[in-house]
């Protein structure tokens, strides 16, 4: 990647300080790379860098974007929003970095593309799950055949979270506006991503959702089960009000 930074660095920015201070902390310990910038709306936010991290600090994007030394944008805000900031780093001519989910919209996500694609421009997403060493294991026994035919995938998330959480940040959590989904969308999608990677794709899907424990307007409690592409049977369970949580599991077996 050519850089704009005077170093030779990559210049990084990030937009969104919830989600984002993880991708603070990454960007500054990344060899060949500068945490130049960071925006949030809300300036009570950049108190979270607590004078660790050399990045000027900005409540408009639009001022951002106007540097030319930043080359890559890690988009942290709710997940409604995803697109239409992406479609403002690339009208900027710069790379961006999605936080999961890529967005709630579809038609959103292909226009998002779409004008990364025109201008030559990287874009993606954060699905990490897939580069961890048991799933990279996983994913090569199962492309070698040595599972022989795949024949049932059981995916299971059964978290907990207090109706705290979804109160925080604005309360955007659990809504379908910006949330796009509850348990399945926000908790579940790094399994739905391992379990389409791994075992997929979908061919039919029935499911049930509820609300069974949280004042929201999404589901916090999803069952559902699939026929894959390749013959197999699947259930997926996703949820966010299985007390205290137990973590998340992915069975995949053949004959």
């Amino acid at each position: 990647m050519k850089t704009k930074s005077k170093s030779g660095n990559i210049g990084y920015a990030v937009v969104g300080l919830g989600r984002g201070m993880d991708h603070v902390r990454c960007a500054s310990r990344a060899d060949h790379c500068d945490l130049l910038a960071v925006c949030d709306i809300n300036p009570e936010a950049f108190h979270k860098l607590q004078g660790k991290y050399d990045a000027d600090t900005y409540t408009d994007l639009d001022e951002m974007l106007k540097r030319d030394d930043i080359d890559i944008v890690s988009i942290c805000t709710p997940s409604g929003t995803h697109s239409d900031l992406a479609l403002k780093v690339a009208a900027a001519g710069k790379h961006a970095l999605m936080e999961k989910p890529f967005d709630i919209n579809v038609k959103k996500i292909d226009k998002a593309v779409q004008a990364f694609e025109e201008k030559g421009l990287k874009l993606g997403c954060i699905f990490q799950n897939r580069l961890a060493s048991g799933n990279q294991k996983a994913k090569q026994i199962i492309d070698s055949g040595v599972l022989g035919k795949l024949i049932l995938t059981v995916a299971q998330v059964k978290w907990y979270r207090t109706q705290d959480y979804y109160n925080l940040n604005g309360g955007w959590r659990g809504t379908w506006a910006l949330d796009g989904g509850g348990s399945l969308m926000n908790q579940g999608i790094h399994t739905v991503d391992l379990f389409q990677w791994m075992a997929g794709p979908v061919t039919s899907v029935f499911a049930y959702t509820d609300v069974e424990a949280h004042d929201i307007e999404t589901e916090d409690i999803s069952t559902a089960v699939l026929k894959m592409k390749n013959g197999a049977k699947a259930i997926f369970i996703s949820s966010t009000a299985t007390y205290p949580g137990f973590g998340t599991t992915l069975d995949i077996h053949g004959i």
